[in-house]
């Protein structure tokens, strides 16, 4: 059975982090307005900043599911917009 966690950011935008079967967390959400950050050398995306939160950021432990595992890539997928995160 798939972990999922409900994330209520302060506008009320509800996010879920679901653990898939290959490790990564599948960060699904209303991504309508967000900020995204690139490395400029390697052109990866570095950070995910939907307004109202939650910040997600490489290098960082992931701490909204049972891990507390870094955060080594962020990958953007389009359709539906979410965010897949990969750990350590």
């Amino acid at each position: 059975m798939k972990q999922t966690v409900k994330y209520s950011n302060r506008y009320g935008d509800d996010y879920t982090f679901t653990a898939q079967e290959n490790g990564t967390i599948l960060w699904e959400g209303p991504f309508d307005y967000y900020r995204v950050l690139y490395d400029p050398e390697t052109e990866q995306i570095t950070a995910i900043d939907p307004s109202g939160g939650p910040f997600i950021s490489t290098g960082f432990p992931f701490r909204y599911l049972d891990t507390d595992k870094k955060i080594t890539a962020l990958e953007w997928i389009n359709e539906p917009k979410a965010v897949t995160i990969i750990l350590e």
